[in-house]
């Protein structure tokens, strides 16, 4: 879990204990790879982006931008990290030392979370004013089918499933969707 003043703390199966992070800007949103899970990356404000080598906490190589990173999206450590935040910043790391949007993405709500499908590297992003965008990096065509949440919601988290996927926000909104949907 991560915080203000740079807060970190991990869970040990019985307890929370604190880690030093070396820095004091808030943090905001913290993940491991599937295929790397020892490797982890926290974001926070002014483009922030730390890793986790097992053993101590420094800066990412490739410094993203400035902005509040609000979500880090790490599925393959090589081929999909991704980061979002203030503005409907939305980057992908190009495996060197650059960050990208991804090809036709376009947004400027905040955005808030990022979670990835099952298996694949597609995933779905939430923000702001009930924004979730559904992210297919395979499609040929549509790599950004339109999603419904039917909610006005500021959503701070999403999560993704095999079966399902949820959103959570502002004022104790929940939101489930059937995956597929």
């Amino acid at each position: 879990a991560v915080g203000a003043s740079g807060t970190i703390v991990k869970w040990n199966g019985n307890a929370w204990s604190p880690m030093t992070s070396g820095v004091t800007t808030t943090l905001r949103a913290v993940s491991a790879p599937r295929d790397n899970p020892s490797t982890v990356f926290v974001g926070g404000d002014n483009g922030l982006l730390l890793l986790w080598n097992g053993t101590t906490w420094g800066r990412f190589g490739a410094s993203p931008p400035s902005f509040q990173i609000n979500a880090v999206g790490a599925n393959k450590l090589a081929s999909s990290l991704y980061i979002a935040g203030s503005g409907g910043t939305y980057l992908l790391w190009d495996g060197g030392s650059k960050w990208n949007s991804p090809f036709g993405y376009a947004n400027t709500k905040a955005l808030s979370g990022i979670s990835f499908m099952p298996g694949t590297d597609e995933h779905f992003v939430s923000g702001a004013s009930g924004l979730l965008v559904r992210y297919n990096p395979s499609a040929f065509v549509d790599k950004y089918p339109s999603q419904t949440t039917r909610s006005s919601a500021n959503f701070n988290a999403v999560w993704a499933g095999a079966q399902a996927i949820y959103m959570v926000g502002d004022g104790g909104t929940i939101v489930r969707r059937k995956a597929g949907d």
